[in-house]
């Protein structure tokens, strides 16, 4: 097998999934995603050094760039998460895959599969998945790193989704 680069060109949007109104109508095929997770992550403050790479400040900031990073409540994440996949719904074309990591403390991974097609399907009513959930094998990585000792979650879900919009 060949190893190397792939001559490509990208572009990356800093935004509110919710809101990426003026980019161009399905000219996306492929979204790479880890939604925060449920009553895990303070996800700005965990991810502050990919934000960093975004632009934001080159330290963990707190309820500055979300106001809705922490979810706690099964309904209003769930309700989150619709809201992301019908925010990004017309940019993407009808060969779209969605590639999507998730984690909870609280869920086991049938709620999490169940909650997350149900979501999916609001937006995508063709969506499946093109495999059964892989559980990672790696748990706990940046939990352990920044806070040895806490829970964590107990596992974590990848999910590849073909959002079928034909």
């Amino acid at each position: 097998m060949a190893v190397g680069r792939i001559p490509t060109t990208h572009d990356l949007y800093l935004g509110d999934a919710r809101t990426m109104d003026d980019l161009e109508p399905e000219s996306v095929q492929l979204v790479v995603t880890s939604p925060p997770y449920f009553n895990v992550t303070n996800y700005e403050e965990d991810q502050w050094l990919r934000l960093w790479f975004l632009g934001h400040k080159p330290r963990p900031t707190y309820r500055e760039i979300s106001k809705d990073d922490r979810h706690e409540c099964k309904e209003r994440y769930w309700q989150f998460l619709r809201e992301v996949w019908t925010g990004i719904a017309p940019l993407l074309r009808n060969d779209a895959v969605i590639a999507c990591r998730m984690g909870a403390i609280g869920l086991d991974e049938k709620e999490i599969t169940a909650g997350l097609m149900d979501c999916v399907l609001a937006a995508f009513h063709n969506a499946r998945l093109m495999d059964a959930p892989l559980a990672s094998t790696v748990t706990k990585r940046q939990t352990d790193s920044f806070r040895p000792g806490s829970k964590g979650c107990a596992f974590e879900l990848d999910y590849v989704i073909s959002v079928g919009k034909i």
